[in-house]
Formats: C-alpha cells, structure tokens, sequence
C-alpha cells in the first residue's frame, strides 16, 4: 500500500516561488540585455523588435508588455546601462579625499575603462552614427549622458580649482569639453576603424599622456606662462595669413550640441589650437 506524505510543508517552502514566476521577475533585465546586443551589433536604424523577442526568448507581444517600442527600449538599455556609471563618478567625486590632480587621472582611467568595452562604446558609436537621422534619440542621449557626464567632470575641475590644485580656466565649460572630447574621438576611432588596423598607440598609454597633458594644462604653476584665449594677444598675422578665429563662448557648449553631438567644427579647434599653444610655451 503506498504511503502518502502528510508532512506540513515548511512555511520557507510554501513561500519559494515557482519557476515561471522567477522567470517573471528576470525577464526584463533579460530584454535589456537582448537589446543591448542586438543594438550594438545592428545600430538603432536596423535593429528589430522581432530580433531581441526572439534572442531574450519570449514573443514580440510580451516585449510590448513591457515597453512601448524600439525608442522606449533604447532609452531603457541606456538607462540601464550608462546612468549607473555616470551616478557612480559623481559619488567617487563626491567622496574623495585625495588630490584633484589624482582623482582627474582616476576617473579619465576608469571612465575609459568602463566605456571602452565593447558594448558600451557600441552605443557611442551607435548614437554619433546615427543621431542625425533620430534627433530624438540624440536629444535623449544628449541631457541624460552627455550633459550629466559634463557636469561630474566639470564638477571634478571646479574642485581642483576651490582647494588650489587647478588654475581657473578661461571657461570652465570648454575645459571640461577639452578634457573629454579626445576621449571620445578615440573610443569611437576603437570601434570603428581600428576594429581594423594596428593600433598606433596602446590605449592604455593614450589615457595616461592624456591625463599628463590635462594636468600640464591646469596646474597652478603653468599660469603665468600665457594667458587664457579669451585675453591672449593674437600673435601678429603674417602678410599671407590672416588672424584665427577666437572661439565664442556659445560655440563651446556645455556638452554635445543636441543635433550632432559634436563640437562647432569651425570655431572647436581655434580653442584647442589656443590650450595646446600654451601647453607647449609652458
């Protein structure tokens, strides 16, 4: 005669969730993880909801139970994936105790090391590819990346500056931009063209004359070896040179400009042109 078990389950046992319902809850972090490769691999324009249903395993209509389209979806593997990276600068920022010069060499070092993997510098590329044709991804990309990573390096500056490590820069703005903008030519210049060729420098080695020519730039002692661009005497032109432009204080804006994400082209390099002048007078 078989025997029926008439034990009382433990209530910690009554509790353990079922298969399905564990599943439930690990479905939309799996969405975002499908999307972010299928985003990486395709871009926005070619990437499909079909594609990410059929790589997270479920159907195109359980995809649409949880987000509103591909714009929603992107917007939520952004979200997911580069906030917290930006959320934990601002907290390291925040907290440190050491020198400016050192936490700027840190954050450049860990801010590269973060975003040069590959499926986090494929949404840069991914948005500077592609922002022209979706000005409402890149508006979104704009004032939630771009400008909160501005503000965190700018705040880093402006703490050099308050405890007399840094100079005061001629615009904080610009030097913020300054600091990045040749990190993120060479992060997308990774994942793009020397996806193909033999690196010229060791990345790791770029980071650190990098941050050697940053630090160059705004210590306290180098001050006095020229003044800043906005009251710099124009050298004197030459019968078959005309003077370079200034770069006016809107053409430097805080951040990507919100329809190509990049500097003005005409007037960005008169202001690189004037920083690098006097990195080397110094």
């Amino acid at each position: 005669m078989r025997q029926v078990n008439t034990t009382t389950p433990s209530p910690a046992r009554c509790k353990r969730p079922r298969a399905w319902e564990r599943r439930k809850e690990q479905r939309p972090g799996e969405l975002l993880n499908a999307a972010l490769e299928v985003f990486v691999a395709r871009g926005y324009a070619a990437a499909r909801l079909d594609d990410v249903a059929a790589r997270a395993g479920v159907s195109k209509g359980t995809l649409y139970l949880y987000y509103a389209g591909k714009e929603d979806l992107f917007k939520a593997v952004v979200r997911a994936t580069i906030l917290p990276v930006i959320e934990q600068f601002r907290h390291h920022i925040e907290q440190a105790t050491g020198s400016s010069e050192q936490l700027l060499a840190d954050v450049l070092k860990g801010w590269w090391s973060c975003f040069s993997k590959p499926q986090m510098g494929g949404i840069m590329k991914l948005i500077l590819g592609e922002a022209s044709n979706f000005p409402e991804i890149a508006r979104f990309f704009n004032d939630e990346v771009a400008l909160p990573t501005h503000e965190v390096i700018r705040r880093l500056v402006q703490r050099g500056i308050e405890r007399g490590e840094f100079r005061q820069p001629c615009d904080l703005d610009t030097a913020t931009h300054l600091i990045m903008s040749p990190l993120i030519l060479k992060l997308i210049w990774n994942h793009s063209v020397g996806q193909c060729c033999t690196p010229i420098i060791d990345p790791a080695d770029f980071i650190r004359h990098h941050a050697d020519l940053v630090l160059t730039l705004r210590r306290p002692d180098t001050a006095a070896a020229a003044p800043c661009a906005s009251t710099h005497t124009p050298d004197a032109p030459t019968q078959d040179a005309p003077p370079r432009p200034r770069c006016p204080p809107e053409a430097c804006c805080a951040g990507f400009p919100t329809a190509s994400l990049l500097p003005d082209v005409p007037s960005f390099p008169a202001c690189w042109h004037t920083s690098s002048r006097d990195i080397i007078r110094r």
